[in-house]
């Protein structure tokens, strides 16, 4: 066991697990569920193991379950319940460990402890957005005070604790674990054991515009409801991911083509269907949509394949009337009632979130508060998944 206190190992395994399809906790790796192997992990490093989970089907032999103190409420409740209970029993330190991160082995956990030094806490690094990874982490049985006040002022994400006690950040020894989000994510641990797949952080041979079309998502809803805010953080996290994204959007009256300009001449005096601006600044391309007879605006998936056929992800603002999988954003205070649910133009099993204030909602998706700071990351994560299943190589 580590010196310098007793250690507190902590499991989190309370997720929804909806991205997987069901309770990802339990689906196995190897003959042994994932559950089990993070216990075993940290049995390996720690005085004792328990498993933060309000479900009791997380219960078993060799397992002691210590109930979410406020159930449903984010992996931060997962982190204040598992901190309250080093407070209880005398631990002096917590190593958070998600279920979903099977490649996390004993050298790593002690790596994060001898790293803790004066540190509150400590956390691994991670690709991306917020550059570490919050639940494969260690934090002093003191930090259980600034959870407890992050969590009653609405903060939800975990990686706002390290963040508040300005905790350090350990480099990775070797690949960069990700989570196991998806059934294609566990496969492809199935397929390549002891290796993850890490998050692309480059374009190159393997991104999506080498394998296939883009993949398109929708963010919809109705007027005044913020897609567009939506769409702006969505696109940056995915950005910051690596990815290469367009976007799109719908609208009506678009001022682009000024009567004068040398464009506007070569358009309606000389007559060209189609016009491109170049410069070292960019480029535009303004035109119609066909000859005067036969002039119908094409369809999302006409556009991304003429004009963003390069992207790996594109986002378009608007289009519910494709077939592309959306995301609605919904807020009570614009609108009485949601898309999701009463448009017949997309069908329920398309929606990949709905982000809204409505917090009676309930659908097959998952349902994001639309004020909550870490909505993009956990969008950019739906819609990396997505990426990933369509990807003819598993994807990122």
């Amino acid at each position: 066991m580590t010196s310098g206190g007793r250690t507190l190992g902590a499991v989190l395994s309370g997720g929804r697990s909806t991205r997987f399809g069901s309770d990802k906790a339990l689906a196995e790796l190897g003959g042994v569920t994932l559950l089990d192997r993070a216990v075993r992990t940290l049995r390996e490093v720690c005085d004792e193991v328990v498993v933060v989970s309000s479900r009791p089907e997380h219960d078993g032999a060799g397992r002691v379950r210590i109930p979410d103190l406020r159930a449903g409420a984010g992996p931060l409740a997962g982190l204040e319940s598992a901190l309250r209970h080093a407070e209880r029993t005398g631990a002096g330190r917590v190593v958070a460990l998600a279920c979903d991160l099977p490649d996390v082995d004993q050298d790593l956990v002690r790596r994060l402890l001898d790293t803790l030094g004066e540190h509150r806490a400590v956390a691994l690094e991670r690709v991306g957005k917020p550059g570490f990874e919050p639940l494969c982490a260690v934090y002093r049985t003191a930090c259980a005070h600034e959870a407890v006040r992050l969590l009653d002022s609405g903060v939800r994400g975990a990686h706002r604790l390290l963040e508040a006690v300005d905790g350090g950040v350990m480099p990775s020894p070797g690949p960069v674990p990700t989570n196991v989000n998806t059934t294609a994510d566990l496969h492809a641990v199935k397929r390549e054991p002891g290796v993850m797949t890490g998050r692309r952080v480059s374009r190159g041979a393997g991104s999506a515009s080498d394998e296939g079309d883009p993949t398109v998502v929708c963010v919809v809803g109705k007027k005044k409801s913020g897609k567009t805010t939506t769409v702006v953080g969505l696109v940056s996290e995915l950005a910051s991911r690596g990815y290469e994204v367009m976007t799109v959007k719908h609208g009506h009256g678009f001022d682009l083509d000024r009567e004068g300009t040398d464009s506007w001449r070569h358009r309606h005096q000389g007559k060209a269907s189609r016009v491109a601006l170049v410069g070292p600044e960019g480029f535009a391309v303004v035109g119609g949509w066909g000859r005067e007879d036969d002039r119908r605006e094409p369809s999302l998936e006409t556009l991304v394949a003429r004009h963003l056929g390069d992207a790996d992800i594109v986002v378009a603002e608007g289009f519910k009337a494709s077939g592309a999988p959306r995301i609605e954003v919904f807020r009570t205070e614009a609108h009485p009632e949601p898309l999701y649910g009463t448009d017949v133009g997309g069908a329920e099993d398309a929606y990949l979130a709905v982000l809204t204030d409505d917090r009676t909602l309930e659908a097959a998706c998952p349902v994001l508060d639309v004020s909550d700071p870490d909505r993009f990351t956990e969008l950019a994560d739906l819609v990396e998944a997505l990426h990933r299943r369509r990807s003819p190589s598993g994807g990122g």
